[in-house]
């Protein structure tokens, strides 16, 4: 493969990296739009509950993030670390939702990837501050250092590459499990 890749930090790569509302907004049982905090991001997407809390449309323009196409989302406080990628959800953030608009040419696939590997969760973990609630601040998110290819074309190749690595490593999970019952079965 004849891409190169460089050392980069969110902060290079982000138009802007920002948090929801410090405080509590005006709830409504019949509102249409979801105060959507770090446990709302589950598996790469934002995930409603029947405990999530809504708010009205006055409320949602009032607190309203500039959220797109280029936004991934990650979760900074209380539970850190979760990562979810912005789909167009009409959402209130709250604190510990961080949201981080790509610039052009930034794949939020292969961002999406990076932080949910080891080294940013590591990272995270390891500058995280408070001993019953963990916080991450966002000078922290920003500084995060990480290496990238420098095209989008090849971020995303890359992207393939763990994706069929994923895939791979779910076989083979799925492949014991049946063994071990198999096993299991016969020495019974």
């Amino acid at each position: 493969m004849g891409s190169n890749w460089r050392t980069t930090t969110l902060a290079d790569i982000s138009e802007r990296i920002g948090d929801g509302l410090h405080g509590t907004p005006k709830y409504s049982d019949d509102g249409e739009y979801y105060f959507v905090n770090g446990n709302n991001l589950e598996s790469g997407a934002i995930v409603f509950k029947d405990s999530t809390k809504r708010v009205g449309l006055e409320e949602f323009n009032k607190h309203k993030k500039e959220l797109g196409s280029s936004t991934v989302l990650v979760s900074i406080n209380g539970t850190i670390g979760n990562v979810a990628l912005y789909n167009g959800e009409e959402v209130v953030l709250g604190k510990s939702a961080c949201y981080i608009n790509l610039k052009k040419g930034v794949s939020k696939e292969f961002v999406k990837y990076i932080l949910s590997g080891y080294l940013f969760q590591e990272y995270i973990q390891r500058c995280s501050t408070g001993s019953t609630i963990k916080n991450v601040s966002l000078k922290m998110m920003r500084d995060f250092a990480f290496r990238i290819p420098d095209t989008e074309i090849e971020q995303d190749k890359a992207v393939e590459l763990l994706k069929l690595l994923d895939h791979k490593i779910n076989l083979n999970n799925k492949t014991n499990q049946t063994l071990e019952k198999m096993a299991q079965a016969l020495f019974k």
